[in-house]
């Protein structure tokens, strides 16, 4: 008789299904590459021309995609994150850190996609299940939905609409201020944190624009044909 433990895989069953769940968001956009068609799960219509796998980059170190527009997305794959989880913090941070990456230009042979994100059409994009809470999925991703690119300094005032919306606003807030400090030495003003939430977020293509970066992916096998159209 064995007794000896069962060996278990390298990084926990959480870990195992973060990394299911990011294989599977990357096989879905590579099917819609090589069909030419449009990639779905809530992301922008035209074809993706060019998808790149662990690019290293802080945001799109899991998916970079190029569409056939000129459309540059920096793709980040979350299967479950919470606001008051500290993996959170550190997603706010990544997201900093490719922002000032490409705002700087710091581009070159190997990294040409290292350059300024334009609002409206670029942006940096957190993929999630429908594991992470509303106020991750709903909440956040409704008031920076309002934080368009023309938006003033007096409209953050009302970006939240409810407590809940609040509550997530106010925490994603000062990650960001926090987060920009540390990193860059200087205080966030309402200027930058619109210009860094325009390429972080957007509005629905139904409505002309983009659609929030915070969306679902489909966490059964069976869903991923649908999950190819629609968000979970």
């Amino acid at each position: 008789m064995n007794d000896l433990p069962k060996a278990h895989p390298a990084g926990g069953v959480a870990t195992q299904k973060g990394i299911n769940y990011q294989n599977r968001g990357a096989a879905a956009l590579a099917v819609a590459c090589i069909s030419e068609t449009a990639p779905g799960i809530d992301l922008p219509t035209p074809p993706i021309r060019v998808i790149r796998c662990e690019s290293g980059e802080p945001v799109g170190g899991d998916i970079l995609l190029e569409l056939a527009d000129g459309a540059l997305l920096l793709i980040e794959v979350k299967r479950s994150i919470r606001l008051s989880d500290g993996r959170f913090a550190a997603l706010v941070e990544q997201l900093i850190k490719q922002f000032m990456a490409c705002e700087q230009s710091l581009s070159n042979d190997s990294k040409p996609w290292r350059r300024p994100l334009r609002s409206g059409i670029d942006r940096l994009q957190v993929i999630t299940s429908s594991e992470s809470p509303e106020a991750v999925r709903k909440h956040l991703a409704a008031c920076l939905d309002r934080i368009g690119p023309g938006a003033e300094p007096s409209e953050l005032l009302g970006v939240a609409k409810n407590n809940a919306e609040d509550n997530a606003y106010t925490l994603f807030k000062s990650l960001v201020t926090a987060g920009w400090k540390d990193l860059l030495g200087e205080q966030l003003s309402d200027s930058q944190l619109i210009r860094f939430a325009s390429v972080v977020v957007g509005d629905s293509p139904t409505r002309g624009a983009i659609l929030s970066p915070i969306v679902n992916f489909p966490l059964q096998d069976t869903d991923l044909k649908v999950g190819l159209r629609q968000s979970v």
